[in-house]
């Protein structure tokens, strides 16, 4: 027992000093930003940097699979609650009844929780463990590549052509992101008719990144064919240790809610693929991902933590620039991470029967930007980011019957007295 001790210290001290420093960078940024003018913000890469090298977990070792510093952590119970026992559940905490198949009983009920968590209210520890092994679970199930059609079938209603929601980073700033359901000049609630991409970084850096998934997880159960949850490089045990979550999730819940988040994250999708012609991940392409097909992307383990220099960190962390052929190394965040040009995702398009690229992962002053001659498109739906940055957040919305022609919303804090949602362009 104590040599075995004495081999976890060594390990959490080695590892460490090793994160310490890959994040050294990271921290300078993070308190340069109110010093960057509007002007310089706007081509400047948000402080998302440097991943720690942590090798890939098995799926079959996912339960057994914690950190090195918390290791003495008894395995969680995997006991699976069944859909009807969870909604049940949820309805008795938050006091709202929960009708069957009802739209708009279920945008009622996430409204509710919504609003419960708006004033401070959080739901028990026990709840909590069994929807996160819940959704844990079904993640498993799904392919790196979600596909993502609008066309929908309802009894009675016949086939029609849902509306769909792209949604940037929101980074645990509850108040902005409730406005994405809450505010319907902006999408509404999730729906049949009403689909919504999560496209990575729910978490760090705001306060209430856990409400944040908690509530898309309700909303995934309540409209599972409508709520698609992507990871992105801040769904990571080297982020949230930095950046925030980690302490978040400790403060109000333990560690063992913790590793679940954990284990949650670890398995969510990397992309997807929406009406077989956009592609949607987080960061972007790398030169692995370069040379692959989709059926290649779907193979490969995206289940534990990114290590450097694969598929998983490009896809995650990549960055895309114009003026620029091929690949570089991305200075700005480091850790193996790349920039790549047009070039490359002209390539990665055309190969893949693709037309367009749509990521998140860099601070928009608008919230929205396009590069490469518009093959490329990136959304940041988290405004005034960090609470001093003053940017606009943006959705990428696609509301035509029948056309995938898309519509940009802008959108400012639910702070601010300036607020509203811009038309769409």
């Amino acid at each position: 027992k104590i040599l075995y001790i004495l081999v976890l210290v060594m390990f959490a001290s080695i590892t460490r000093t090793r994160s310490t420093q890959l994040f050294r960078g990271a921290y300078a940024k993070k308190f340069s930003l109110g010093r960057l003018s509007a002007a310089s913000f706007s081509a400047f890469t948000a402080p998302n940097t440097h991943v720690a090298p942590v090798s890939l977990a098995h799926p079959a070792s996912l339960q057994a699979r914690y950190s090195s510093t918390h290791s003495f952590i008894s395995a969680v119970d995997v006991t699976q609650v069944s859909i009807p026992e969870l909604k049940k559940e949820l309805s008795t905490l938050i006091d709202f009844k929960l009708a069957s198949n009802d739209p708009h009983n279920n945008a009622a009920f996430i409204e509710h929780l919504m609003d419960l968590y708006k004033t401070g209210h959080s739901l028990p520890k026990d709840f909590v463990k069994k929807l996160l092994n819940h959704s844990r679970v079904h993640q498993l199930t799904l392919p790196n590549i979600l596909t993502v059609n609008r066309s929908f079938s309802i009894d009675d209603e016949g086939t029609f052509d849902s509306n769909l929601t792209i949604v940037g980073d929101v980074h645990g700033q509850y108040h902005d992101f409730a406005q994405i359901f809450q505010n319907s000049e902006l999408a509404g609630y999730p729906s049949a008719k009403n689909q919504f991409i999560f496209n990575g970084d729910m978490v760090d850096r705001g306060a209430m990144a856990v409400e944040i998934v908690i509530v898309l997880l309700v909303a995934k159960l309540l409209c599972p064919e409508s709520v698609h949850i992507l990871r992105g490089n801040h769904e990571t045990l080297s982020m949230t240790q930095a950046f925030g979550f980690q302490k978040e999730v400790l403060r109000k819940y333990d560690h063992g809610i913790l590793s679940q988040f954990r284990d949650l994250f670890d398995a969510l999708p990397v992309a997807a693929v929406v009406e077989n012609k956009i592609f949607v991940t987080h960061g972007g392409i790398g030169p692995t991902v370069a040379k692959m097909s989709l059926e290649e992307i779907n193979k490969i383990n995206r289940v534990g933590e990114p290590d450097y220099e694969n598929a998983l960190v490009e896809l995650l962390w990549s960055d895309p620039k114009d003026n620029l052929t091929g690949f570089r190394a991305n200075k700005g965040r480091g850790g193996g991470t790349v920039c790549f040009g047009a070039d490359v995702t002209e390539h990665f398009l055309a190969n893949n029967n693709l037309s367009l690229l749509i990521r998140s992962h860099e601070v928009m002053m608008n919230g929205f930007e396009t590069f490469h001659d518009g093959l490329c498109w990136s959304v940041f739906s988290a405004p005034n980011y960090c609470g001093d940055t003053g940017n606009y957040a943006a959705l990428v919305r696609f509301i035509q019957p029948t056309s995938m022609q898309a519509n940009v919303v802008q959108f400012f804090s639910a702070a601010s007295a300036k607020n509203k949602a811009h038309p769409a362009q």
